[in-house]
């Protein structure tokens, strides 16, 4: 799962949802007012779930780096221990992203 695409398809629930109990509610239609709640609320939890993806992937990703980073320091290999500190680093960003 790819955890912007979800993240933005939860944005775009949320705020169809939003537009719906606008709609609903200058009509007065409750149905349509309970299914924009509904889309809302769907919404902000694909949006959360797509968030604790990426935390979890970013710190997969950090550890996997340092792990990477660690073992090209003893092999005396700077590019190994170069290329895991950038993994790192991607996965730090990656976590504060998805915060």
């Amino acid at each position: 799962m790819n955890e912007n695409e979800q993240r933005g398809k939860g944005m775009l629930d949320e705020a169809a949802g939003k537009l719906k109990q606008g709609a609903a509610n200058l009509t007065g239609d409750q149905q349509l007012h309970d299914e924009g709640a509904a889309q809302e609320a769907g919404g902000d939890i694909r949006q959360g779930v797509a968030k604790g993806v990426g935390q979890v992937k970013g710190a997969a990703e950090e550890v996997g780096g340092r792990i990477k980073s660690a073992v090209g320091g003893l092999t005396n290999d700077t590019s190994t221990e170069a290329e895991g500190k950038v993994d790192s680093l991607k996965g730090e960003a990656r976590q504060k992203l998805n915060q």
